[in-house]
């Protein structure tokens, strides 16, 4: 199932240039549940909710304590799947920093936390160096190229939020020397 919501005049402009992407929702996501789509003529970006069990399950099979599993299934965690769709023909090449991406939720806007950030905090409760490899290969890149058209990564992403809180998310890509600006309301963090 797929529901389109392509008439959606939620773009944000902070300096960017809007993209005009079309955001749908689908449901042929890895949890069952209903993940968002947003697609223009150069991206697509699939965000893709987790439930808590698969993501405690997950971290428990790479070495995790159970106390450090459920801490991380408690942090709103989506896979992401990125791909460059631009025509072949100009091989446009895009690149994705994290840093760059806006979270706003009930506390207000805010930059999400690194790749790094979250290491820094599961290695201080106790994570093993083999368990820490394990969590840096499944998380996103903090920033990725995608130079050619079909260039993809994937990985998931800790946003932090509490389970069951929504939260509207401000994405943001590089297309040669523009910035590309698309807002994503009303995602949410499964119970």
């Amino acid at each position: 199932m797929v529901v389109c919501i392509t008439g959606l005049s939620l773009i944000v402009l902070l300096g960017g240039l809007a993209s005009g992407a079309t955001i749908s929702r689908h449901d042929q996501t890895a949890s069952g549940l209903m993940g968002w789509r947003v697609k223009d003529e150069n991206i697509k970006i699939e965000l893709n909710p987790l439930q808590k069990d698969q993501v405690r399950a997950f971290y428990l099979g790479r070495g995790f304590s159970a106390a450090l599993a459920e801490r991380i299934a408690k942090a709103c965690v989506y896979q992401v799947v990125i791909e460059n769709v631009s025509d072949p023909k100009t091989r446009l090449p895009l690149e994705v920093k994290l840093s760059d991406w806006r979270l706003n939720d009930d506390s207000g806007p805010q930059v999400l936390r690194s790749k790094d950030e979250w290491i820094l905090d599961w290695t201080a409760l106790g994570a093993s160096a083999a368990s820490m490899l394990a969590f840096k290969w499944a998380t996103f890149p903090s920033q990725q190229d995608f130079k050619l058209t079909g260039d993809y990564g994937w990985g998931m992403i800790l946003f932090g939020n509490q389970i069951g809180e929504t939260f509207d998310l401000l994405l943001k890509w590089h297309t040669e020397d523009q910035l590309v600006e698309q807002f994503v309301p009303d995602l949410s963090c499964p119970e």
